[in-house]
C-alpha cells in the first residue's frame, strides 16, 4: 500500500466509515471543527479563578460559533465532494448498462481531470 493512502487506509478499517466516503471526510472535519470547542469547555472547568456567567458566556458564544462554523464548512465540502461522487456513480452506471457518462471537462484541478478522464463524450 502506498504510503499516501495510510490515513484512507486507516479510516476505512473503522466500520461505520468503511463504504462512505463522504462519511470519512466529514468526521475529520467534524472533529477538525469541534477539537477547538472541546478544548475550550475542559480549559473553562478547570479555571478556578474565572466567574461562572463570564464561563458561560464564552462557552454559549464559542458553541454558536462552532455550530455556524460546522454548517458552512458541511455544506462548502459537500459541494467540493459531489465531483467524486458523480465520477464514481458514472463509472458504475457505464460498467452495470453500458451508459457513457456525460461530465463537465473544463475544470483543471485533479478532480476535474477525473470527470474528463470519466466521461469519454468530452475526449
Amino acid at each position: 500500500m502506498p504510503k499516501e493512502l495510510t490515513l484512507y487506509s486507516a479510516l476505512s478499517s473503522i466500520p461505520v466509515l468503511k463504504k462512505s466516503y463522504i462519511g470519512k471526510i466529514m468526521s475529520i472535519a467534524f472533529l477538525g471543527i469541534h477539537t477547538p470547542l472541546l478544548c475550550l469547555i475542559v480549559y473553562l472547568m478547570i479555571q478556578p479563578q474565572m466567574e461562572t456567567s463570564s464561563s458561560w458566556g464564552i462557552f454559549i458564544i464559542s458553541l454558536l460559533a462552532t455550530l455556524l462554523g460546522t454548517v458552512a464548512t458541511i455544506y462548502v465540502l459537500m459541494g467540493l465532494i459531489k465531483p467524486v461522487s458523480l465520477a464514481s456513480s458514472a463509472l458504475r452506471i457505464y460498467l452495470k448498462e453500458q451508459q457513457l457518462p456525460n461530465l463537465p471537462s473544463r475544470y483543471e484541478d485533479e478532480v476535474g481531470t477525473l470527470m474528463s478522464a470519466t466521461s469519454p463524450l468530452n475526449q
